[in-house]
């Protein structure tokens, strides 16, 4: 599976660094940019909570990065159970709106035993009626080049 990245913010906030990563549900600080971007690593290793996951941040400029893991699974797990927890639906709410049989069905890609296909993703932006930017980011130094696929609900 490709790397998946989650795009995160950092803000001054008097003496302190604030960082979010809102569609993975990481909120911290610290007390320099440095400082936050290792709680924010640490931050979200603690929710996945699995010893195989290591965190990776990749800076983008003062105050926007990337953070990504070492296994993917666990990153579109939290993201799939962030949406749901946004959308203010308990699990079995989530899957009856899916049409899932049962919310097993569904819970399966929370716990990252699956990965949802395409359609199933379509389907998801729809329930919560939010768009779903799916892409391709290659980096150079010099030039950002995004290749990506949406889902408009």
């Amino acid at each position: 599976m490709e790397q998946v990245r989650f795009l995160g913010k950092v803000i001054k906030n008097g003496r302190y660094y604030e960082v979010s990563v809102p569609d993975l549900g990481v909120y911290t600080q610290g007390t320099s940019i440095k400082d936050a971007h290792e709680m924010a690593i640490d931050a979200l290793e603690i929710i996945v909570d699995k010893p195989d996951f290591k965190a990776e941040l990749l800076p983008i400029d003062k105050t926007t990065f990337e953070i990504s893991g070492s296994n993917s699974k666990y990153l579109i797990a939290l993201f799939f159970r962030q949406l749901r927890i946004n959308a203010k639906l308990s699990l079995s709410e989530f899957a009856q709106k899916l049409g899932a049989k049962s919310r097993n069905e569904y819970a399966k890609y929370e716990q990252g035993k699956a990965v949802p296909g395409l359609s199933k993703v379509a389907e998801i932006a729809n329930v919560i009626e939010r768009t779903i930017e799916i892409g391709r980011v290659w980096r150079t130094r010099k030039q950002k080049k995004t290749t990506q696929l949406s889902h408009h609900a």
